[in-house]
């Protein structure tokens, strides 16, 4: 990898390049800069990155959604930081899925879509978000619908889903 040296004499712009002489063409100088260490550089762009891939996503699932809490919600979140505690996945999401349960017979669907976001095994988590799905619609809640949809994991339950939105739409 061959490197440019830089003159470090005051007002110099002269460089020379890697293993060629030990005086700088412009000046004489024998003194160079040390080379550019990129280290923070190269962790703090991806880092950057990142942070604002997920500010994005953050505002696009919290923005224009209207909030469909109820006032039996402490309940369910009782419920849910018990079921949290759980070691077992399969018990956990179990727990997580009888909550969701409760959530959709009360129109929660905000709370819905946040229980079925913290669920673990696929097909678990992709059968409730489908009935939050189903059950958005009967409530005439399309935007919770799409939000339920766009956290489905497997692409053809997916689809299945948001072909059910479309349908629905088009029914109007």
């Amino acid at each position: 990898m061959s490197s440019v040296r830089r003159c470090a004499t005051v007002g110099c712009l002269g460089t020379l390049p890697a293993r060629t002489g030990k005086h700088c063409p412009r000046c004489g100088g024998t003194v160079f800069l040390p080379r550019r260490r990129r280290g923070w550089r190269v962790l703090l762009v991806p880092l950057a990155v990142l942070g604002i891939i997920f500010g994005a996503k953050l505002l696009r699932t919290n923005t224009g959604l209207p909030s469909t809490a109820t006032p039996d919600r402490q309940a369910l979140v009782e419920a849910h930081d018990v079921a949290a505690q759980m070691t077992a996945f399969n018990a956990r999401d179990t727990a997580y899925a009888e909550i969701l349960h409760r959530a959709l017979a009360q129109h929660d669907f905000e709370y819905a879509c946040q229980l079925g976001d913290e669920m673990t095994q696929m097909s678990t988590k992709d059968k409730c978000l489908l009935e939050t799905v189903e059950e958005a619609l009967k409530a005439h809640q399309p935007e919770w619908a799409k939000r339920a949809a766009g956290e489905i994991v497997e692409f053809s339950i997916r689809d299945d889903a948001f072909k059910k939105i479309m349908d629905s739409a088009s029914a109007k």
